[in-house]
């Protein structure tokens, strides 16, 4: 504000503000690219951290709230009359085969199924007992091609082989794990499984996203007992809801944090350069304090330059970094999300390189006109040297000149140290990852070879039950040493599991682990 006395200066204070910038470019290159970098990296793990978040909250949104578990076809065909309800998957899990050392899960699944847990297919699903789905992956195993409308065949684990008509590709990437998975049609499981064949309804409700726990329990319950569904058959999935409320707290400071030590090291660089910058135009801001250049004019000029700078170099940062966070992951973008990530990274950034520069600024307006004379870089103390004759050298030389600007060579390496920590972090994370690693101390902590009992394993052989394996005792002593036996065996671990359903929170499960005393 200028008062009606006050001569307004502001003209000349942007004129030689301006002067100024053009006067450094190379200064001007390197704090652009500083702030910019730091802003797009910023925005980016941001923005990574909520699209996590986000791709959770909409896979989830697609998966069903209830599920009535192994009831009839006839109560089934009921659900569709309700109007509370939007849609419907039905699923059944078959058998499952060893086909050329693979594992293949023969399933049952509508087409609202498959949608709710992101499986896309194309052509159409089987409706008689001799079609098929399967992926494109396991039909390369077989030796075919993936025209729809053939004749495959499938070996199954007995020596039979049974044909299938081909009606559709699952686009599903599981092959490379060796598991397949294969949709039956509803048919073919009434042929070989009859009225034990009971199919699992898993319902999506209208508005279920506005619901709670309780009222969807409630309604749950209360079609149970209209349709005579078994308490025991009814499940509520409360992983929906808890996932709506959950807090993700942790992981987005996780985020914060590289980002804020992020923009620490921007900002340390970017006090550095305007340091410098000061430091190398002390004489000219002591010239223009001995022209009547107030201490107030010199911190606007000063300023200005530093947010002219920001507001270049800001958005271009903020553009980058919204680009790279749409790229990492584009199905958890939103643009709310993405908007008020970059108004509040864009606030950020300013903050910073404001404080970034007040401690330059301050030096510079309070430089008076006889210190800006006999300003010299050189800021030690006179030692006189008891060597007569000292042999120069560039490190030397060089030690010299550190020796001599403190201030700035502190800065130096303060910023170096910073971005090597920054940058040995970063790649120790990504190439200390050991997949290998990881996918023995998962499934093969202390082998090579699992021997398991696996009911399922054959078209003949369905309806044998995991329990019913282990109550003939298979893997008994004389099992064990003929394996211990074989050349190059070490050792065996044992392990001990069983066939049981449990229900949990919304979750439920078919098999119960044990623990022996050696399984280290």
């Amino acid at each position: 504000m200028t008062w009606p006395f006050e001569n307004d200066t502001s003209g000349i204070v942007k004129r030689i503000s301006n002067r100024s910038i053009s006067a450094n470019r190379k200064r001007n290159i390197f704090i652009v690219l500083t702030i910019a970098l730091a802003s797009a990296l910023l925005s980016a793990i941001v923005l990574y951290g909520f699209g996590v978040m986000q791709e959770t909250q909409n896979r989830n949104q697609k998966t069903a709230q209830i599920m009535y578990h192994a009831i009839s076809e006839q109560q089934g065909q009921e659900l569709y009359k309700q109007e509370e309800i939007a849609w419907i998957g039905e699923f059944f899990n078959a058998f499952s085969e060893q086909v050329n050392h693979s594992t293949v899960n023969f399933t049952y699944a509508n087409a609202d199924m498959l949608t709710s847990q992101s499986m896309p297919y194309s052509g159409d699903l089987p409706a008689s007992e001799n079609e098929i789905v399967v992926q494109e992956s396991f039909l390369d195993s077989l030796g075919y091609s993936n025209e729809l409308g053939q004749t495959i065949q499938i070996p199954f684990s007995d020596g039979t082989t049974h044909d299938f008509k081909l009606t559709g590709i699952l686009d599903v990437k599981t092959g490379d794990i060796g598991r397949y998975t294969a949709i039956i049609s509803k048919e073919l499981v009434r042929q070989q499984y009859g009225d034990e064949g009971m199919i699992d309804y898993y319902i999506g409700l209208k508005g279920a996203q506005n619901m709670s726990e309780e009222e969807a329990t409630n309604y749950a319950n209360t079609l149970a007992q209209q349709l005579k569904i078994s308490d025991d058959s009814v499940i509520v999935r409360s992983t929906y809801f808890n996932l709506k409320d959950e807090n993700h707290g942790s992981d987005m400071l996780f985020y914060f944090l590289i980002g804020f030590v992020t923009f620490i090291g921007s900002g340390i660089v970017i006090y550095s350069i305007f340091y410098i910058s000061v430091a190398s135009s002390i004489r000219n801001y002591g010239q223009l304090r001995t022209i009547g250049t107030t201490k107030r004019q010199i911190k606007k000029m000063v300023y200005r330059e530093g947010k002219l700078l920001a507001a270049i170099a800001i958005p271009i940062g903020l553009v980058i970094g919204n680009v790279i966070g749409y790229f990492l992951i584009p199905t958890g973008w939103y643009w709310l999300t993405t908007l008020c990530v970059t108004a509040g990274v864009g606030l950020f950034a300013f903050i910073i390189v404001m404080i970034a520069i007040h401690t330059p600024v301050k030096r510079a307006a309070a430089v008076s006109p006889l210190e800006a004379l006999r300003y010299s870089d050189y800021q030690g103390k006179m030692k006189e040297s008891s060597v007569l004759h000292r042999k120069i050298t560039p490190a030397s030389l060089a030690k010299m000149n550190l020796s001599r600007q403190k201030a700035k060579s502190t800065l130096t390496i303060l910023s170096l140290s910073l971005g090597g920590v920054l940058v040995v972090l970063i790649s120790t994370m990504l190439v200390s990852y050991d997949g290998v690693a990881e996918a023995r101390g998962r499934a093969f902590p202390v082998g090579e070879f699992n021997i398991q009992l696996n009911a399922n394993q054959s078209w003949d052989t369905a309806g044998i039950s995991l329990s019913g394996l282990q109550q003939k005792n298979f893997l008994n002593a004389d099992f064990v040493n003929a394996v211990e036996s074989i050349d190059g065996v070490t050792g065996i671990k044992h392990w001990y599991y069983t066939d049981a359903e449990y229900r949990v929170n919304g979750n439920s499960g078919k098999w119960i682990q044990g623990f022996c005393r050696a399984c280290k």
